[in-house]
């Protein structure tokens, strides 16, 4: 189903189930066949392999809220920052902060 991707944005169990892997060795694994692979981990952060480059971010710490969102939010700044030319630790480590804020909102609509 993924035959033609070059980008996979994964949870822990999504990682787990197509390699049976944790989420670094899931990583590397599938860093063979994707330009990006990115586990995300929640509160531990994510780990990333982006051209062949292995790579790891942790999220500020918060307090938890409504975590609708979160994992869109993740994504949506490390695809845009990856496009607009930020290097790929970086861009890792907005998504993560971009993550927290809207784990941290006390609804689904992030403030600020």
């Amino acid at each position: 189903a993924t035959q033609h991707a070059n980008v996979l944005l994964l949870n822990e169990d999504e990682a787990l189930s197509l390699t049976r892997e944790g989420p670094a060795q899931a990583v590397r694994e599938l860093a063979d066949t994707y330009r990006l692979v990115c586990v995300k981990r929640g509160t531990a952060g994510a780990i990333a392999s982006f051209e062949g480059a292995l790579l790891h971010a942790e999220p500020p710490s918060i307090a938890p809220g409504e975590a609708t969102g979160a994992g869109d939010a993740f994504a949506g700044t490390l695809l845009a920052a990856l496009v607009l030319g930020n290097p790929a630790e970086a861009a890792l480590k907005a998504a993560c902060r971009a993550g927290a804020a809207a784990a941290e909102a006390i609804d689904a609509w992030p403030r600020g």
